[in-house]
């Protein structure tokens, strides 16, 4: 029983990660798309009995030359409470092999699941300034159940859905549409003082997501007009809603509530058992985001990111991260400032 770097093609290894439950961000297919944007990316996963248990999709970048980081985001898959020493000294061995000075890793297992003193013991680090949203990846989500036994919407979220299906249409549509999103997507950003990627970013995501047959686009239409659109991706039983946006000017007609009706009929049609609605604010429980995906999925607390130290400079790293928030002309050095979208 060991872990080791998959050789096997990348469809065994997402075969093996989606049967564990494991999340889009943890596919060779995203891999895929962030070496597109400077990371490299390793395949790992663990063998017991015969079998693969556990995997996990590594990915490495430096912070500065010569220094590189590694990040698992919701990673690794199926590693429990009986497996975090194992995969602690695995990346200890490969990690430093790769001269990495530091593992960040997204445990994405309920809060509570994990016993904090073992999480210490193991060598697992709570990260410092994880922001309102408690991450890289958002600590606080909301998932919604599906199929037989899933939660039936309450009498106004009935109501909302009736309201804005007499006033959109919502479908799939192909990368026609992939301009109707930008612009929705930088409408969205101004209303809400958002910072966005480039253009490039989510046409290079719609095309890895479309050539591995995991995503689609939907888009709610009025009068012929987009005024919601939003990229959904499938792996395995779950489906997860990775952006979207909704036009300023149609808000009143409620499209954001028919395009995640639209999204979780196309994740029902897939045959999805969960469909995650991504995250909202840790910091304030009546957060507009926090008050919508509320009405559509279950509000549920992950443990989060933890560090994984492998040398030295990660006590650097540390004093560096606590430094960056408090602005000045430390925030605005150089290597501070690459510090969070290195991550992203």
């Amino acid at each position: 029983m060991s872990w080791s770097e998959c050789l096997r093609p990348a469809w065994a290894f997402d075969e093996a990660a989606s049967e564990l439950g494991g999340d889009i961000l943890q596919s060779a297919a995203w891999g895929r798309l962030k070496e597109r944007f400077g990371w490299r990316t390793w395949r790992l996963w663990h063998r017991a009995h015969g079998s693969v248990d556990q995997t996990a999709l590594l990915l490495v970048r430096e912070l500065w030359p010569g220094v590189p980081i590694g990040y698992l985001p919701r990673g690794p898959v199926g590693v429990g409470a009986s497996g975090l020493r194992e995969f602690a000294d695995f990346a200890q061995a490969f990690g430093r092999s790769l001269g990495c000075f530091l593992w960040r890793v997204d445990l994405d297992q309920p809060e509570g699941s994990l016993p904090l003193p073992e999480l210490a013991g193991a060598g697992y680090r709570v990260r410092r300034g994880a922001g309102e949203f408690g991450g890289t990846q958002p600590r606080l989500v909301f998932r919604r159940a599906l199929g037989d036994g899933a939660p039936t919407p309450d009498a106004d979220l009935r109501r909302k859905l009736r309201r804005a299906r007499a006033e959109g249409t919502v479908k799939v549509e192909g990368e026609e549409a992939l301009g109707d999103l930008l612009a929705l997507l930088k409408d969205t950003a101004r209303r809400q003082g958002m910072a966005l990627r480039a253009d490039g970013y989510y046409r290079a995501l719609w095309q890895v997501l479309k050539s591995h047959g995991y995503g689609d686009l939907v888009v709610v239409r009025r009068l012929g007009q987009p005024t919601a659109a939003g990229i959904v991706a499938r792996f395995g039983r779950r489906a997860i809603y990775l952006v979207g946006a909704s036009a300023s000017a149609h808000r009143a007609f409620l499209p954001g509530y028919l395009l995640q009706e639209g999204m979780i009929d196309w994740a029902s049609a897939q045959g999805c058992t969960l469909y995650d609605l991504r995250g909202g604010s840790l910091r304030d429980p009546r957060h507009g985001l926090n008050r919508f995906k509320r009405q559509f999925g279950e509000e549920i607390r992950l443990t989060g990111e933890r560090d994984l130290p492998l040398r030295l400079h990660y006590v650097l790293f540390r004093a560096l991260e606590a430094l960056r928030p408090r602005g000045g002309l430390l925030r605005e050095a150089p290597l501070l400032r690459r510090l969070r979208p290195s991550l992203g």
